[in-house]
């Protein structure tokens, strides 16, 4: 079996094959984690990115509980391998919490708790007094604390997650990205950029928003989503008295803003989403530091002296109904790929699914059915996206704005 792409997808389902003795190898185009399994902010937290009220709807109560139980499958272990000692690069750190810009504190409190008991969730409601414990900005009115969420170094994972495998006999080919593959009788012919060939039984597609026409009908549904970070200059001293804990903090806007420190003092933080042209690092760093005042407007003076040292963005793979696409394209090819807005647990969690299936060990992929693979909409796609992007953030603006106009009148 051959699997293409070496972020997390195609890492961890390589291990899952292993541990299956399942005979295969990993192909990557350029180093492991090079794309946005590498680039994003290392945010784990259990669930997917459609909401699971959303998923219910779609797929009933009982197969959303045992999606949601498989969800904490892939958070679990990612966060067993983070812990153990020849990871200690990866930087774990516990600790997730979900802020609110908007929205009454009855709606959500009942929602957590709701949430809490249908699901077998353990998240806890923060008032706005009690999220102050955490992170101190009049912009929040109140918080979730996601209990097991945590926050970690991606990269330094995907390269340490290839080393193990490597020194475990685990077959990994970096620079040898797909060209193009064929069927030929039983078997895949697949061409490698290298000039080189490589015959396998079954062909396993891990590629994510950085693909392209060679990986055939599949890149046909999904879309490129860029995202976008920037990582200051060490400045935790700074916001000693504002972000309390060493956690990683988002806020559940549509379009929201999410951040951490990093182990040597380094504020990272993500914002913004585009399905039409890269922002320049001058227009991101801009925007960062108008982010900044927004939440932090007491440190307006010394946020405008504040270095960004690195920005970036990276390329996600999202599906028009925002779950993932996981299972067989035609016999003996298949997908596990769309993980944008997921957060890092669902890749890992797909990746045990696939595993099941492929090496006869079960066929929990059942509960995804329903989340079939679809047309992203061709070359109108991308412009759609953008413009229901731009709505969304219309939509948390309004919000916010109106909800904030309500709190005055109080």
């Amino acid at each position: 079996m051959a699997i293409v792409g070496g972020g997390l997808a195609g890492i961890a389902l390589l291990e899952q094959l292993r541990n299956f003795n399942v005979d295969c190898l990993l192909l990557e185009s350029k180093t492991l984690g090079a794309g946005a399994s590498g680039l994003n902010g290392g945010f784990c937290t259990p669930g997917w990115s459609l909401e699971l009220g959303e998923i219910e709807k779609c797929v009933g109560y009982e197969q959303t509980k045992l999606l949601n139980k498989i969800s904490f499958e892939g958070l679990n272990w990612l966060k067993e391998k983070c812990q153990e000692e020849e990871f200690k690069s990866a930087s774990f750190v516990d600790g997730a919490l979900s802020t609110s810009l908007s929205h009454s504190k009855q709606n959500v409190e009942k929602l957590v708790l709701t949430t809490n008991d249908r699901y077998g969730l353990e998240n806890k409601y923060l008032s706005a007094k009690n999220l102050k414990e955490f992170v101190v900005s009049d912009r929040y009115t109140h918080g979730i604390q996601l209990n097991d969420g945590f926050h970690f170094h991606p990269l330094n994972f995907m390269r340490q997650m290839g080393a193990s495998l490597v020194k475990s006999g685990c077959k990994i080919f970096e620079n040898s990205g797909l060209k193009s593959f064929r069927k030929v009788g039983s078997d895949f012919i697949i061409k490698l950029s290298t000039g080189g060939t490589v015959k396998a039984k079954r062909l396993v597609l891990c590629t994510g928003g950085y693909a392209s026409s060679e990986i055939g009908v599949l890149r046909n549904y999904w879309l490129p989503i860029d995202t976008y970070i920037a990582v200051t200059e060490p400045i935790k001293d700074l916001f000693f008295d504002l972000i309390r804990k060493p956690i990683a903090i988002s806020d559940n806007r549509r379009a929201g803003n999410y951040y951490r420190f990093l182990s040597d003092g380094r504020l990272l933080w993500g914002r913004g989403v585009s399905a039409l042209g890269v922002c320049t690092k001058e227009k991101l760093t801009s925007e960062v530091v108008k982010d900044l005042i927004y939440f932090f407007p007491q440190l307006e003076r010394e946020i405008r002296k504040i270095k960004i040292d690195y920005v970036w963005s990276g390329k996600m793979a999202y599906s028009r109904h925002m779950m993932p696409y996981i299972g067989q394209l035609q016999p003996n090819l298949y997908a596990l790929t769309a993980f944008g807005g997921h957060g890092m647990n669902a890749a890992p969690a797909g990746a045990i699914l696939l595993a099941e299936q492929i090496a006869n060990q079960g066929d929990r992929l059942e509960s995804l059915r329903k989340f079939s693979f679809s047309w992203n909409g061709g070359m109108f796609g991308p412009l759609t996206a953008e413009l229901y992007i731009k709505w969304l953030k219309l939509i948390d603006y309004f919000e916010t704005l109106s909800f904030r106009r309500g709190l005055q009148k109080d």
